[in-house]
């Protein structure tokens, strides 16, 4: 948005999508791992916690038909997710750099959204405090993409080098699958 200003670097970014080139400044944080504050000791087994999934099953039809034979498209363009189906696979938590606005957006491999609305049945915490899922929406408009924050106030953002975001599954009776595909941090 214009509105917003000037950035100084790009936006913070996990793409899990392949192939991704340089680093991200967002990164997962392992159920177990000493650095999550979301850690849990029944989540030893990581075959509960949320799991990378790729799809590379005709992958390579996202390269539109006109570019596929250019150099830097030559490589397959694989969907990739963290995606988990119930309750008990706990926490995807992500460690997120200093914001300079506090906008904070999901991606995710479909348009269903309809678990992140009020009375959501999917939860997202931003540093352990609950995201009032009423402020959520699709940005920017008709895409992939959830805007679970919009802006955190100057004082809270000067105060905070990094934050956590997480999220987790409440009722899988309303969930089928969430697959995050990306996370931007602004």
């Amino acid at each position: 948005d214009n509105v917003e200003g000037s950035l100084d670097s790009p936006p913070a970014c996990l793409n899990l999508q392949r192939p991704t080139f340089g680093n991200s400044s967002v990164s997962i944080i392992g159920p177990t791992d000493r650095e999550n504050p979301y850690a849990s000791p029944e989540l030893e087994n990581d075959s509960k916690s949320w799991n990378f999934k790729s799809v590379d099953k005709d992958s390579h039809r996202l390269i539109p038909k006109s570019e596929k034979g250019l150099p830097g498209c030559v490589h397959l363009d694989a969907c990739g997710m963290m995606h988990a189906q119930s309750p008990d696979q706990g926490w995807l938590v992500s460690k997120l750099p200093k914001m300079k606005f506090g906008r904070i957006m999901l991606c995710f491999m479909s348009t269903n959204f309809k678990s992140f609305g009020s009375g959501s049945a999917v939860e997202v915490t931003l540093n352990k405090k609950i995201l009032p899922a009423n402020g959520f929406a699709v940005y920017p408009v008709k895409s992939n993409c959830l805007k679970v924050l919009d802006r955190l106030p100057k004082d809270t953002l000067s105060s905070m080098e990094e934050s956590y975001l997480g999220i987790r599954i409440l009722n899988s009776t309303q969930v089928p699958n969430i697959q995050v595909t990306h996370i931007i941090a602004i």
